[in-house]
């Protein structure tokens, strides 16, 4: 299945190339809007400093005004580039989906008659479908999801060991055992997710088989002899759904369990540091929009690489 993965990942790279300036474009407005949005926090700390320093509001007034300002020109420079990342990706992925449905139907009937005579037609359709609207989900999981995620990581923990070095270990450590614990019982998760898809298809390619040989059917009154095996293929389907509907309702349950315990962790450690005089008011906001940040982002970490491999 990896190996199968990789060529896929191939054929998809092999379409983008045409494409790489455009590419590269989105990737620098990526790395823009995740820089921007690390540094935002930053300068709202300096703002509940200011406010927190027992300033007379005369005195803190332009200080204020000068940091929401700042702040109001970082969110529409992120404006700008999110928006360049959105309509750059409005094309992108459009016009590779399309060469990869060209690429598909080309090669698709370069294959003998007996490769036909042997498969249902329904199942080649869905499997070509599904090859070329699956680089749609590999494309957003990669570049919407994994990227701002290593970049986000990157720029927040940079942040917190500057300010402190026991910050900064802290949600390392979190992180490292949050994606750690996310990947395994993914890999786990994986197998059944596959078996799922597979059977999906059969149901697909069963129904398709019966409405093509609908007239055979009734001529040999064989209604309920492919009805009983169409029930017993969904009932297959939906066994295998419950079990991994719910697998996913524990794992999400865990994440949850370790996010209440970053919370709780990092403002523990921080209320210490504070009592020492080392953070001020403005950094437990900057920690809270930090913790956030990478909760929201790292949330999904586990159902990016299942889509990935999937």
């Amino acid at each position: 299945m990896r190996r199968l993965t990789k060529e896929t990942y191939k054929i998809y790279w092999d379409h983008v190339r045409p494409y790489q300036w455009l590419a590269v474009l989105m990737l620098a407005s990526l790395v823009v809007g995740t820089v921007v949005d690390v540094i935002v926090p930053i300068f709202y700390k300096r703002f509940f400093d200011v406010l927190a320093a027992g300033i007379t509001s005369p005195a803190a007034k332009p200080a204020l005004f000068n940091i929401i300002f700042i702040i109001l020109g970082m969110h529409a420079l992120g404006w700008v580039v999110w928006r360049v990342s959105i309509f750059a990706n409005n094309y992108l992925q459009p016009r590779v989906m399309t060469d990869l449905a060209n690429f598909s139907f080309e090669y698709l009937h370069q294959h003998s008659y007996g490769f036909f005579v042997n498969r249902f037609a329904g199942a080649l359709v869905r499997k070509v479908n599904r090859f070329s609207g699956a680089f749609e989900g590999v494309a957003d999981k990669l570049y919407w999801d994994l990227l701002p995620l290593a970049l986000k990581t990157i720029g927040i923990l940079g942040v917190l060991f500057y300010k402190n070095v026991l910050l900064g270990a802290a949600m390392l450590g979190w992180s490292v055992i949050f994606m750690a614990v996310n990947y395994a019982l993914t890999m786990y998760k994986l197998k059944y997710d596959v078996e799922a898809a597979e059977l999906n298809t059969k149901v697909t390619a069963r129904l398709a088989d019966t409405i093509t040989n609908q007239v055979n059917i009734k001529i040999f009154a064989r209604f309920r002899d492919e009805l009983s095996a169409f029930r017993r293929l969904t009932n297959e389907e939906f066994r295998i759904n419950y079990f991994t509907w719910n697998l996913g309702g524990y794992i999400e349950s865990l994440q949850a369990a370790l996010t209440i315990a970053l919370e709780f962790g990092i403002f523990y450690l921080a209320i210490g540091l504070w009592s020492q005089g080392v953070l001020t008011v403005g950094d437990f906001v900057l920690l809270q929009a930090y913790v956030l940040q990478m909760v929201w982002r790292l949330w999904d970490f586990g159902r990016i690489f299942r889509q990935l491999y999937r």
